[in-house]
C-alpha cells in the first residue's frame, strides 16, 4: 500500500507544495485505486483547506470521495465525505514512557516559563505580551524572523494598530535560558526532557504553553503541553478553542478552581491567556510555591496519567511499525 506523507504539506493555515500533492495523490489513484494519506501533525485539515483540494481533485479526476483516506493524530478531526481516521499513536506522546528520574525543585527564580520556537502569530503576539508584563519570567525564543511568512504576520500586526515595529523587533530577539539556541524544527526527541529542561522548570511556578496550532478544530498533543505535565507544572494553554476540553476527555486535569480558564472560551486566545496569567500572579505572586501546593493532587494525577498513556503509544508505536506508518 502506498502512503503519502502530509506531513510537510501542512502549514499553519494553508497547503505546501500543492502540485507536488496532486501528482502524487493521482499516481496513488492510478496505481493502487485508493490514496492513503497520513500525518503526524495535528492542524485541521479544514483549516489548511486540504478538503478543497481533494474536492477539486475528486471532480477532475472523477476519483470517489470514499476512496480517500486520512489519518491524522487530530483526534477532533471529522468529515461528512472523507473517512477520516485518528491515527493509532501519537509519537510526541510516547516520547515520555520513562518516568522522569530528575524532578524540578522550585527554586522560586521565576513565576512564569515560556519556551518557544517557530514564530507564528500566537508566539509573536506572546513574545510581546510577556515583554510588557513585570511578572518574573524564564523565556526562550530561538524563531527565525528573517522568513518571508514571518514579515507577512508582522505588517499584519502593524496594520491591527496593537503593535508597533520596534516593540515586535524588541520582543523577538532570539535568547534563552537553555543550553543553547538550535535553529527550528526542533523535534522530539530532542526537546522532550534532559537536564536543561530539568534546570529550566526547576524556576518556573508554571508555564504559559503556545501549542503548535491554534486554528478552529485543531487539536494536537506535542511535546510543548506534555513538557510541564512530565515536570510538574501547571500549565495554561494557548491552543485552538476546546484544547483544555480534549484533554480532559482523555483524562487530564487543567488546575480548575486554582487558574482562572475562561481564555479556554475564544478563539486565538493570547490576550486572554495573559490576562488569566496576570490573576493567577496577582493570586499567587508573593507565594509561588503554594500555587505548586494547590496544584499538587491535578500535577501527580497529569503526571501519572501521562506515564501510562505514553508507554500505550510506545507500544502501538511499535505495533504498527513505527514512523513508517506515516509514510513517506
Amino acid at each position: 500500500m502506498r502512503i503519502i506523507n502530509l506531513q510537510k504539506h501542512l502549514f499553519f493555515d494553508s497547503m505546501l507544495e500543492v502540485p507536488a500533492l496532486v501528482t502524487k495523490i493521482l499516481m496513488s489513484w492510478q496505481q493502487q485505486g485508493e490514496i492513503h494519506l497520513r500525518t503526524q501533525e495535528g492542524q485541521s485539515f479544514a483549516g489548511c483547506k486540504l478538503y478543497e483540494i481533494l474536492d477539486s481533485i475528486s471532480e477532475i479526476a472523477d476519483i470517489p470521495k470514499d476512496k480517500f483516506n486520512l489519518t491524522n493524530n487530530n483526534w477532533t478531526e471529522h468529515h461528512d465525505h472523507y473517512n477520516v481516521i485518528k491515527a493509532p499513536f501519537n509519537y510526541d506522546l510516547m516520547q515520555f514512557a520513562k518516568p522522569n528520574g530528575e524532578e524540578s525543585h522550585y527554586n522560586d527564580e521565576a513565576f512564569y516559563g515560556m519556551f518557544l520556537g517557530r514564530p507564528n502569530e500566537p508566539r509573536i503576539r506572546a513574545m510581546v505580551q510577556s515583554r510588557r508584563r513585570f511578572i518574573p519570567a524564564l523565556t526562550s525564543f530561538n524563531g527565525d524572523m528573517t522568513l518571508p511568512y514571518v514579515e507577512r504576520i508582522v505588517q499584519q500586526l502593524q496594520a491591527w494598530g496593537i503593535y508597533d515595529r520596534h516593540e515586535i523587533d524588541k520582543a523577538t530577539v532570539r535568547h534563552g535560558p537553555l543550553d543553547g539556541l538550535h535553529d527550528p524544527p526542533i523535534i522530539p526527541p530532542m526537546n522532550c526532557y534532559g537536564s536543561q529542561w530539568t534546570s529550566a522548570y526547576s524556576k518556573i511556578a508554571l508555564e504559559l504553553v503556545l501549542e503548535t496550532t491554534n486554528w478552529p478544530g485543531s487539536f494536537h498533543i506535542t511535546e510543548k503541553i506534555l513538557r510541564p505535565i512530565y515536570h510538574k507544572r501547571p500549565f495554561i494553554t494557548v491552543g485552538a478553542r476546546g484544547f483544555n476540553e480534549q484533554m480532559r476527555r482523555l483524562g487530564f486535569k487543567t488546575f480548575q478552581g486554582v487558574i482562572p480558564d475562561y481564555y479556554e472560551n475564544f478563539d486565538y486566545c493570547v490576550d486572554q491567556a495573559f490576562e488569566c496569567l496576570d490573576k493567577t500572579f496577582a493570586i499567587y505572586g508573593n507565594s509561588s510555591g503554594q500555587l505548586l501546593k494547590d496544584c499538587h493532587d491535578d500535577i501527580e494525577h497529569n503526571y501519572s496519567l501521562l506515564i501510562n498513556l505514553a508507554k500505550e503509544h510506545a507500544l502501538m508505536h511499535d505495533k504498527v511499525g513505527g514512523l513508517r506508518y506515516f509514510g513517506k
